[in-house]
């Protein structure tokens, strides 16, 4: 009875981990497009923090959701009397269609993860390396000003100017 029970209680969390995917590859979706934006010569910057702003919104949306799972993991662990909810604890106690329906879900979700991680690495070198650019960008036209203004005389004052210190 207690297995059927706790089966139960993981389709469903294999079911609320099932809705979080479409979150996640939108998020994926996002990233690639901001991988595009930074392989561009000049990056629109509005552009940018929009997607940034997005992939917010859909972590705070997800960090809800895991939220409402979180408690319903930890009494599956009290349930079980295991110290951490993962798919290998779980097989070790039980073993069901709710234990293959979380082992599939989070497959995916470790699949789509992999991927977001992988083209998050890739996108914080292209920012990386637009930062520097930038930072060469300004240091070369601080160094022309400087120049400029070493071989350009300081034009002579025409009118004397006196500072009357008795007032």
């Amino acid at each position: 009875m207690k297995d059927s029970i706790i089966n139960l209680i993981l389709e469903r969390i294999a079911q609320n981990y099932e809705e979080q995917i479409p979150y996640y590859e939108e998020m994926y979706r996002i990233a690639r497009e901001q991988q595009a934006l930074l392989q561009q010569a000049e990056i629109d910057t509005d552009l940018l923090l929009g997607l940034i702003n997005q992939r917010q919104e859909l972590i705070e949306n997800l960090e809800g959701r895991n939220r409402e799972i979180s408690l319903i993991r930890d009494e599956v662990c009290q349930a079980l009397e295991i110290k951490e909810f993962n798919i290998t604890n779980i097989q070790n106690r039980v073993n069901g269609p709710g234990t293959h329906a979380l082992t599939t879900v989070l497959a995916e979700l470790s699949t789509v993860l992999t991927k977001i991680k992988e083209l998050d690495k890739k996108n914080e070198e292209l920012l990386r390396e637009g930062i520097t650019k930038v930072k060469d960008k300004l240091r070369q036209m601080q160094d022309a000003k400087k120049a400029t203004k070493a071989y350009q005389p300081a034009a002579p004052l025409r009118d004397g100017v006196f500072i009357d210190y008795n007032r």
